[in-house]
């Protein structure tokens, strides 16, 4: 209790630096723009700020909807838009910008199933591939799609070196503790940020990632009973989508590496970690699935809306 009253007190005063949305949004009118479209490709559901921007740039619209071509608008705040909702954090450089930016209007609300929930994704330093962190990206980009159409709040925390190509030197390196002690701060703060949600912490592990299948292992740590929660839905979900029947206790385990053990003893949110591996040991002991960034997702996104259906009450 002490250790997590400490984190919360330190939070408060963490990463200030980190850039959030300041004043208020334009965007400029294109030819055929109306309302509607404006919204949509800002990421905004229209039919909820519709009269919010009318009442903004009411002068500038001609016959109820049409916008000129050239003028600069304002935007309505909109805390529920995907913009803001899903967030890519360059953690050594205090960066915050949006997950998508220019695929906004391809995005659309399913449902609110995730509604008042927040996940932060985060690669594994112990990534050993040169080619792992572009596959890593795409299925997290997948997945945070999938959580934000059912209206989650998603954080994808990275350092400098996972966002263009990085090297395999850069890839491989060890995450020392002040690596670790920053996302752990980031994490904390945006935790204080939405104090009162259901809030879950994913690290993605990948290793020998050029076969056809993947042996995926969900670990959780051992003092987490909202950790082991969350590692037996995602496991039960994946045993759903096996290449093959399953042992009941294979692709689950307690965090025995120091990485794992350290995030959960010092981020506040509950922390899992899927482990995504094609070696043969791995191969033995975890549930083997197939490969493929859509298929990945939506077998963890199962487990995750199961598990927020059972325990988002308790936070």
């Amino acid at each position: 209790m002490r250790l997590r009253l400490f984190l919360f007190i330190i939070a408060l005063f963490a990463f200030n630096g980190l850039s959030g949305q300041v004043g208020i949004d334009t965007v400029m009118a294109k030819k055929g723009d109306g309302i509607f479209s404006i919204l949509r490709n800002a990421g905004m559901d229209p039919a909820t700020h519709y009269e919010e921007f009318y009442k903004l740039n009411e002068e500038h619209i001609r016959n109820g909807s049409e916008l000129i071509n050239g003028k600069k608008y304002l935007l309505p705040d909109a805390p529920d838009s995907f913009k803001n909702r899903g967030t890519r954090i360059v953690v050594n450089e205090q960066i915050e910008k949006p997950i998508f930016d220019k695929e906004l209007s391809k995005l659309a609300v399913k449902d609110s199933t995730l509604k008042h929930s927040v996940y932060y994704i985060m690669y594994s330093p112990n990534l050993s591939d040169g080619d792992i962190s572009e596959r890593s990206n795409n299925f997290i980009i997948q997945l945070a799609k999938e959580l934000l159409v059912r209206s989650a709040k998603v954080y994808i925390l990275e350092d400098a070196s996972n966002t263009d190509n990085p090297s395999k030197e850069a890839v491989d390196k060890d995450f020392g503790l002040l690596e670790l002690g920053e996302y752990s701060g980031v994490i904390n703060k945006k935790y204080l940020m939405n104090n009162g949600s259901y809030q879950r912490v994913l690290v993605l592990q990948e290793l020998n990632g050029s076969a056809r299948n993947y042996a995926v292992n969900v670990s959780h740590y051992s003092s987490s009973k909202e950790g082991l929660a969350l590692a037996g839905n995602l496991q039960k979900s994946i045993k759903k989508y096996a290449a093959k029947r399953t042992d009941v206790k294979k692709g689950i385990s307690i965090f025995d590496d120091e990485i794992g053990i350290y995030l959960a003893k010092n981020i506040l949110a509950p922390v899992t970690i899927l482990s995504l591996d094609s070696g043969k040991k791995a191969l033995e002991k975890g549930i083997e699935v197939k490969a493929g960034k859509t298929y990945l997702a939506k077998m963890i996104m199962e487990g995750i809306a199961k598990d927020y259906a059972q325990n988002s009450s308790g936070g």
